[in-house]
């Protein structure tokens, strides 16, 4: 599926449309008014679900107005920081608790956790080895691959373990993550 052909059945949960927002004005306070105009704020609501093109315009106007461009650099850089910000917040503290202590764990469930928040994609996982699990995204126009790359880095980090992280489309919107530490 093209990002052209986003589907109205997707959707993304409020308090995660909102962040790219609350990163512009932490980074860029002087921006947010430009911000708001590029994607015609709105305030959202944290629990109720929200398109996925609004989350995909905000998430690109603010890697532009945060870094000056949307490059693979930058999207990276996104990467990374909404794995933190989304693990600072109430919600990320309660998968945190339940799904994060050990990292195989973790990745086998983060088709649970995303499908908790984000609706219209299938997503799989599959355990490859003790230290190694691949997943997969059906009909993902979200992000980009280095995006991905820099989250589940940070993942990685975030459990102080050094592993490798390679994401390719397999087909359009068919997209796999295979994820592997020491």
């Amino acid at each position: 599926m093209s990002k052209n052909n986003i589907s109205s059945s997707m959707q993304i949960i409020g308090f995660l449309v909102a962040n790219d927002r609350d990163k512009v004005k932490e980074k860029t306070p002087g921006k947010l008014v430009e911000f708001d105009k590029i994607v015609n704020y709105k305030k959202f609501s944290p629990t109720t679900f929200y398109s996925i093109k609004e989350t995909l315009l905000y998430h690109r106007t603010a890697t532009k107005l945060i870094y000056g461009s949307e490059n693979s650099e930058n999207f990276y850089k996104m990467g990374d920081w909404d794995y933190y910000q989304i693990m600072g917040s109430q919600f990320g503290k309660i998968i945190r608790s339940l799904f994060v202590g050990d990292a195989k764990r973790g990745l086998l469930s983060f088709s649970k956790v995303f499908n908790s928040v984000i609706k219209g994609f299938n997503i799989t996982t599959i355990e490859k080895t003790e230290k190694e699990v691949e997943i997969y995204f059906e009909n993902d126009v979200l992000y980009s691959d280095s995006y991905w790359r820099g989250f589940f880095e940070a993942y990685l980090k975030d459990l102080h373990k050094k592993g490798e992280v390679i994401v390719e489309n397999v087909s359009d919107g068919r997209r796999r993550i295979m994820v592997r530490w020491e």
